[in-house]
């Protein structure tokens, strides 16, 4: 087989990809320049790879399908749109993570180890910075800092909502517990320096963990605690190797960050977890505001069943629908599943929902494969972080940001190519 399109090159384009998005993480768009340059180079690599291999990638039908599905009738309807102009833009937008998925799967090489690392590597510095900008404030440049938080004192990189943050660390912390399970696979590795590479391995984990915990995020907090379920089940499911330890270790690491995070912000801490009880009360304006956008949400569905009310035009949608006294200028229902099925339909949201169901069967064969590499071994870990982002989002919007939407798709993307490979 001739060489692929250098490994490192590849990297580079993910890392470029990954980064331009989350340095505009807090808006619901990219700058059409890093657009640009962004699709450019995966159609590159796509090119490259096609070209100077013997063998051709081969796709998966049946979650490329349903994806192409979802992205054919978000864009279709625009047609019945109450904004075509601005359901168009957003339907093109959205060709972004789906590009981002398709690179994920089929320009990169079969073995994705680089590209779990590389994707890896963009959300710990996203953590980092965030930490850093906490305890450091100032520390990172005015150009990563899209704009002054709603909420100053939590943790939110360069993100806006810190909600938005915590979906993204969610993705992070269980790909890192993936990675950690793949650390004993190099069997000149034992001994001390095995117990050293764990623990380095672990690193990561944990200041996500801490990210996470210091945004204040009450949903990342519930969907995360939901991932280390599932994490925990597709372990006794499979009964991997060595789970028990990879067990403990996460453990050591939820035990260390939650030291620091009593002693970093101890009152900030504790008086959010007091408002937890309260997340569903009378008094609790974000709950209602939840439970009357859902309404409104269910209404839109009720009155355009088939193509929804347009792709991105909920805020056009939403004065004629509003409830109560909630606010005119709300743009998304804060739950993805009602917001797609509010604006592009039941079908709209069924497409979205069979990609989701294959990309976790798609997941689950590869684990049933039981391969001794490093795929099979990080796949816990990915599907974990997608389970986490998905009940994220049934509270928050995080998948219609193009930052959250690329990680998610991403990683959809490394399981759709690693599951048409060869065991």
């Amino acid at each position: 087989m001739k060489q692929p399109f250098p490994i490192l090159v590849q990297a580079g384009l993910i890392a470029g990809a990954g980064a331009a998005a989350l340095l505009h993480g807090g808006h619901s768009r990219l700058h059409w320049p890093p657009i640009s340059i962004m699709l450019l180079g995966l159609l590159a690599a796509f090119i490259v790879r096609s070209i100077h291999q013997d063998r051709p990638p081969r796709f998966n039908a049946p979650m490329d399908l349903f994806l192409f599905a979802y992205l054919a009738w978000i864009t279709l309807s625009a047609v019945f749109s109450f904004n075509r102009e601005q359901s168009l833009g957003e339907a093109l937008r959205m060709t972004i993570p789906v590009a981002a998925y398709f690179l994920a799967a089929y320009a990169a090489p079969p073995q994705k180890k680089y590209l779990v690392l590389g994707l890896g590597a963009v959300i710990l510095m996203e953590a980092a910075g965030g930490l850093l900008e906490v305890f450091s404030p100032g520390f990172l440049p005015a150009a990563l800092q899209t704009a002054v938080p709603a909420t100053p004192g939590r943790v939110h990189g360069t993100f806006v909502n810190y909600n938005h943050f915590a979906g993204l660390m969610e993705a992070g912390i269980f790909l890192s517990f993936g990675v950690l399970n793949t650390v004993d696979l190099d069997p000149d590795v034992a001994g001390f320096d095995l117990i050293a590479k764990r623990a380095l391995f672990a690193i990561p984990g944990g200041l996500m963990i801490i990210a996470l915990v210091l945004s204040m995020s009450r949903g990342g907090w519930a969907s995360s605690l939901a991932g280390i379920i599932f994490f925990a089940a597709i372990f006794r499911w499979r009964l991997l190797k060595d789970w028990k330890r990879i067990a403990l270790l996460a453990g050591v690491i939820l035990i260390l960050a939650g030291a620091f995070l009593v002693k970093a912000n101890r009152d900030l801490l504790a008086k959010r977890i007091g408002d937890i009880e309260a997340l569903y009360q009378e008094n609790e304006i974000s709950g209602n505001e939840r439970i009357s956008l859902w309404k409104s949400s269910l209404e839109m569905v009720r009155d355009h069943p088939l193509f929804g009310v347009g792709w991105g035009a909920f805020k056009d949608a939403y004065p004629s629908y509003r409830r109560d006294n909630i606010f005119v200028g709300l743009v998304f229902a804060h739950n993805d599943f009602l917001q797609i099925a509010a604006t592009s339909g039941v079908p709209g949201l069924a497409f979205f929902l069979l990609f989701v169901a294959m990309t976790f069967g798609q997941g689950f064969k590869v684990i049933r494969a039981d391969a001794e590499d490093f795929e099979t071994r990080v796949m816990p870990g990915i599907l974990a972080g997608l389970f986490a982002m998905l009940v994220h989002e049934s509270v928050d919007f995080g998948l219609m940001l193009t930052s959250n939407a690329m990680v998610f798709f991403m990683l959809c993307g490394i399981i759709a190519g690693r599951a048409r490979e060869p065991s």
